[in-house]
Formats: C-alpha cells, structure tokens, sequence
C-alpha cells in the first residue's frame, strides 16, 4: 500500500516523515528508481532522514514500525 507519510515533497537534504501513533521505526529502506537500495537504517530514533548523499530523482522509501509496513515515493532536487 502507498501512504503520503513524507512531507516537504520534493525534498533537498532531509526526508521528514510524519508517522502518527508509532513509538519507534525498526527500519527504513530507501530504494532508488530501479529498485537498487541506497541507504539502509536500523533502529532510527528520528523520522528526519538525511538524503544529502542522495543524487537528484525519484526514490522509493519503506518504513517498518512494529505492525506498520509504509511505503512511499519522493523525489530528492
């Protein structure tokens, strides 16, 4: 499924997400146009990600937070 959980979008520096009622995110993934994984985080204790890193284009970005399996697309300028 596909949720609009990311705001600012299209992003410079830093993906925002905005997740309500989960206390912590296990894992996000980001994945770039062709489905190559870019950047992995384990345990992230902020929903502010910085993508600076990241080369201008479309990303697929997949959270898991306990029961929760997000995923989104944004675009990094």
């Amino acid at each position: 499924a596909l949720f609009q959980f990311i705001k600012n979008n299209p992003i410079v520096d830093f993906l925002n997400l905005k997740i309500d009622n989960v206390k912590s995110i296990e894992q996000i993934d980001i994945y770039d146009a062709s489905g190559r994984l870019v950047k992995s985080i384990l345990d992230s204790g902020t929903t502010n990600i910085n993508v600076k890193d990241l080369k201008k284009g479309s990303y697929i970005v997949k959270v898991k937070a306990g029961d929760l399996h997000l995923v989104s697309k944004f675009i990094k300028n």
